[in-house]
């Protein structure tokens, strides 16, 4: 039995046509995701139209994937464990001085018919 051609053309891997556009996606491993603040790496190829060959598509996608994998490197070196201690406790200590509860006091100022409030932090 004969195989039925889908009309489908052979790209790369994590290379395909979104709206007549060739682009490069590529998921973002899971324990990244939260560093990179987003799951998936996309790229366009604005170089290629839909009907580029193979060859040419490949050759262009090369830089992107680099680049996906000189993102993904640096995610990784920039886990908690590429900071020294010091570094460590000034920064859970500027987060402490940021997340300090702070105290307000209000004044309130009745003048005819419009009311004034008026807040003041508490040091």
């Amino acid at each position: 039995m004969a195989r039925k051609k889908t009309g489908r053309k052979r790209l790369p891997p994590n290379v395909g046509v979104n709206n007549g556009n060739v682009r490069y996606r590529c998921l973002i491993p899971r324990d990244l995701e939260s560093i990179a603040e987003k799951k998936v790496y996309q790229e366009y190829l604005t170089t290629l139209t839909p009907k580029s060959s193979f060859d040419d598509t490949f050759e262009i996608a090369k830089p992107v994937i680099l680049r996906f994998e000189a993102l993904i490197k640096s995610l990784k070196k920039s886990s908690i464990d590429a900071y020294t201690e010091k570094q460590i406790e000034a920064m859970e200590a500027l987060r402490s001085e940021l997340l300090k509860p702070t105290i307000w006091t209000a004044s309130v100022a009745v003048f005819s018919n419009i009311t004034l409030t008026c807040y003041r932090m508490v040091v």
